[in-house]
C-alpha cells in the first residue's frame, strides 16, 4: 500500500492575495480535479487535510504497483 500526501505550498500566501473566497472555489476545484485524478489510477481519497489530499492505492483494493499509481 501506498500513502499519497499532496498540499497546496504557501496556501496562506495565496489567500491574501487573491481572497478567501476566491481561494476556496480554486481549492474546491483543485480538490475535484484531485478526486478524479486519484480514482483515475486506482486510488481512494482517505481525507481532505486543509489545503490538501491524503489518498491510499493498493487498498482496500490490492494493487501490485500501488507505487507507481500513486506517483503518476
Amino acid at each position: 500500500m501506498t500513502v499519497l500526501f499532496a498540499d497546496v505550498v504557501h496556501s496562506m500566501d495565496i489567500a491574501a492575495a487573491v481572497g478567501a473566497e476566491r481561494l476556496r472555489e480554486i481549492m474546491s476545484a483543485l480538490l475535484d480535479l484531485s478526486t478524479n485524478v486519484v480514482s483515475r489510477y486506482g486510488g481512494t481519497l482517505s481525507q481532505f487535510t486543509g489545503d490538501g489530499i491524503m489518498a491510499v492505492f493498493g487498498a482496500p483494493v490490492a494493487l501490485e504497483d500501488h507505487a507507481v499509481r500513486a506517483c503518476l
